[in-house]
């Protein structure tokens, strides 16, 4: 991509957690310069994946990395007819994602597709 009239090479890893990937992931992480973790807010899977997974694991690899969280579904987080009809959904408080971005010296952004948040 091209940013202020410099291109930047951008190159994203998605392993969607699969333990094939576990060898060669800290491979992945030398050179770079940003991680981005994305998460659902409508899942506490997917929050103690990030919490007890992702951070510790580039803190250990790429200590002096910024990590960015991006909370995706913030629009489901407040739904109420949604929750009903996905009683597995167990939503994010703030105070979990403040406790995130606590860990890992983090900047957290929450979105949703549907709403158009930023």
């Amino acid at each position: 991509i091209e940013v202020v009239y410099n291109t930047v090479n951008l190159g994203f890893w998605d392993t969607a957690g699969q333990e094939d990937y576990n060898r060669l992931k800290p491979l992945s992480y030398r050179g770079a310069d940003v991680f981005l973790l994305a998460f659902s807010l409508t899942s506490r899977a997917s929050y103690e994946n990030i919490h007890k997974k992702w951070i510790p694991e580039l803190r250990h690899y790429a200590p002096n990395v910024p990590i960015f969280l991006v909370g995706t579904k913030l629009d489901q987080r407040e739904d109420k007819q949604y929750l009903i009809d996905h009683p597995g959904a167990a939503p994010i408080t703030t105070t979990q994602g403040e406790e995130l971005k606590k860990m890992a010296l983090i900047q957290i952004l929450q979105q949703s597709v549907l709403l158009k948040y930023k």
